[in-house]
Formats: structure tokens, sequence, C-alpha cells
């Protein structure tokens, strides 16, 4: 397979509705941690609303 396929297929996962799933599973992590990272529940929330407009 070329480097350029195998790009696309990596691209194709990363689509809008894969981001929502890794916004809400790096939530659930800084959950279950309570060591959240300054600035990093307010980045999630700005990308979580780019994503629904």
């Amino acid at each position: 397979m070329s480097k350029r396929g195998v790009n696309k297929d990596i691209a194709d996962r990363f689509k809008p509705w894969n981001k929502v799933l890794c916004l809400r599973h790096i939530r659930e992590m800084c959950d279950r941690s309570k060591q959240v990272i300054p600035g990093l529940l307010r980045r999630i929330r700005t990308m979580e609303e780019e994503l629904q407009l």
C-alpha cells in the first residue's frame, strides 16, 4: 500500500464524530484521575462547540 493511501485511511478514521468520541474519552480520564490540567477542560469545551457547529 502506498504511503498516501495509509495517510488517507488514518484521516478517514478521524472524522468529526471520532473527535467527539476522543473528547468524551479524555473527559472520562480527567474525571477518573481527578487531576485536571489547567485549561484542558476549557480546551475540550471549545473543541466540542466547534464540532457542534
